[in-house]
């Protein structure tokens, strides 16, 4: 990965394009977040940013970074409340780089929920806060529902204030941490 230019808010970085393409949503594999889930997560905290968008910055982050910038190996901590919306079709590997950044970054992730994925059980332990919408998740510009239930992820120390903001969605809850 090596950095070409930094243009305001945007990083681009030179890295070699791998196409992925996912089964269940026919091969598009960037649909956006719906504004409804967005208004939730503001009202958690104002969006700091976006580390897998596009150029369009349909979340409206403060900072994000495309898949040229590659937000997979870009820095997330210092940014103030992260929120991605992953390529589903890459799940291990974001699902590690969300697990790694949230040892120094306040994260909301919006993920398909898989139980019975290694991935999915990663997330689901280092997370504090969970919620899993009720019924399907239209995206943006999707022709109809996704073909699976979604689920946002909260991983940080606020899990009162997550579930508060989400309670819109559906039913939210954060596990209990002893004090440190």
């Amino acid at each position: 990965m090596k950095v070409s230019a930094r243009d305001g808010n945007v990083v681009h970085v030179e890295r070699p394009r791998v196409e992925h393409r996912s089964a269940l949503t026919g091969g598009k594999d960037d649909w956006e977040t719906p504004e409804y889930i967005l208004d939730a997560v503001r009202a958690f905290e104002p969006i700091g940013l976006d580390p897998c968008t596009h150029e369009g910055n349909p979340v409206r982050a403060a900072r994000f970074y495309t898949r040229e910038a590659d937000g997979l190996e870009a820095p997330w901590h210092n940014q103030g409340l992260v929120f991605v919306n992953p390529p589903y079709s890459m799940m291990a590997h974001w699902s590690r780089a969300i697990v790694r950044e949230s040892e120094r970054a306040e994260i909301i992730a919006l993920v398909g929920a898989r139980p019975g994925a290694k991935w999915y059980a990663r997330m689901q332990l280092a997370a504090l806060g969970h919620l899993e919408f009720s019924g399907r998740v239209r995206f943006v510009g999707a022709p109809s529902s996704a073909p699976f239930p979604s689920a946002l992820l909260y991983f940080g120390e606020r899990g009162k204030k997550f579930v508060a903001a989400t309670r819109s969605l559906g039913e939210p809850f954060c596990k209990w941490r002893p004090r440190r």
